[in-house]
């Protein structure tokens, strides 16, 4: 069975990392400071480990807690990328690109693999002319 890490969990101990201390990270995450020195229990709990020492200086990573920091950017990162490529809105059209023929030698190879990125419903051409035909060119397909 699979072990997952509750990303929110991570949020918090980033926070926690990042501000210094309970009260103030919990002011950046809009929670009390109970929810968030829970939250970093729950995340020991699920480790099995202390991420922090507390002492009356405030708090200090433990090795497994620096360990941690890295792994967690990299996660709440990843999530975050996730959650906007899934709920950005996909391009659907066409991109036309048209440039003098000295300049398509160099960035046609370039330009020829970027519209897949934008999505599967985009095309983009890639034409060579004289700037005058790129013009009629660009005003016929506006006008269809």
């Amino acid at each position: 069975m699979p072990n997952n890490i509750d990303i929110a969990l991570l949020r918090a101990f980033l926070a926690v990392v990042d501000t210094g201390g309970m009260t103030s990270s919990a002011k950046v995450l809009n929670l009390t400071q109970a929810a968030v020195s829970q939250q970093v229990k729950r995340l020991e709990d699920c480790f099995g480990c202390a991420l922090f020492e507390r002492d009356r200086k405030g708090l200090k990573l433990t090795p497994t807690g620096q360990r941690l920091v890295v792994q967690a950017r990299r996660l709440v990162r990843n999530n975050d990328e996730v959650w906007s490529a899934m709920n950005e809105a996909e391009f659907e059209g066409e991109i036309r690109l048209g440039m003098p023929s000295d300049f398509v030698r160099c960035f046609a190879h370039r330009s020829s693999g970027n519209s897949t990125r934008l999505g599967p419903a985009c095309g983009c051409p890639l034409s060579a002319a004289q700037a005058s035909a790129c013009l009629k060119s660009s005003t016929a397909a506006k006008s269809t």
